[in-house]
């Protein structure tokens, strides 16, 4: 075989794949969709639907997350939302009082309020305002979502706080500044701030 560049040894569909894995494999700048940062094509197929439905909320979790940072599996959808929860949506059956079945993958999607999450409504209210829309849903901000896990605080949520902060995506003086945070939520992130610098 003669000695060809390489890129007319590539096909335009593997070049495509390549830049698919590449921005799957970095720090959204602005240059992924949500549709693209989801990994599980049962899970793109339950947000399109949830989308076309009308359903409202902010997606919070590792959906969210993904969205913003580096792309990472998850089989649910976290919704924050600070109004009623809707009784139906088409393509989904409700499984609990705030959770909802994808009809035709099994993808649950949960629909949290303030109070089932132990959540000030004045938090999630600002989580809410400051969400960023994409491809038709509110995606929480990257400063609203380290806030909403400054509340949880688990050791997963401590991990998506470092990876936030640290890369740059979300900004402790819009945090400090715009968001209710307790004493406490002001802790963990010291916390985890003296953690990631030791």
């Amino acid at each position: 075989m003669p000695d060809m560049p390489w890129r007319y040894i590539l096909s335009m569909r593997t070049v495509e794949r390549f830049r698919d894995f590449y921005k799957m494999r970095t720090v959204n700048q602005g240059h992924r969709t949500l549709i693209e940062s989801i990994i599980a094509p049962e899970v793109e197929a339950a947000v399109k639907d949830w989308i076309k439905g009308g359903a409202h909320g902010v997606l919070i979790g590792g959906l969210a997350l993904s969205f913003h940072g580096r792309p990472r599996y998850t089989q649910n959808i976290d919704i924050l939302s600070t109004s009623d929860v809707p009784h139906s949506i088409p393509g989904f059956k409700k499984h609990r009082e705030h959770a909802f079945g994808h009809q035709r993958t099994g993808v649950e999607i949960e629909v949290l309020k303030p109070e089932h999450i132990k959540m000030l409504p004045m938090m999630a209210q600002h989580i809410t305002n400051t969400a960023i829309e994409v491809n038709g849903a509110k995606v929480a901000s990257p400063e609203g979502l380290v806030a909403s896990k400054l509340h949880r605080f688990s050791l997963q949520d401590k991990a998506d706080i470092h990876h936030l902060v640290h890369s740059g995506k979300a900004n402790k003086e819009k945090l400090w500044g715009g968001f209710p945070l307790t004493d406490e939520h002001k802790k963990r992130f010291s916390e985890i701030e003296a953690n990631s610098e030791g």
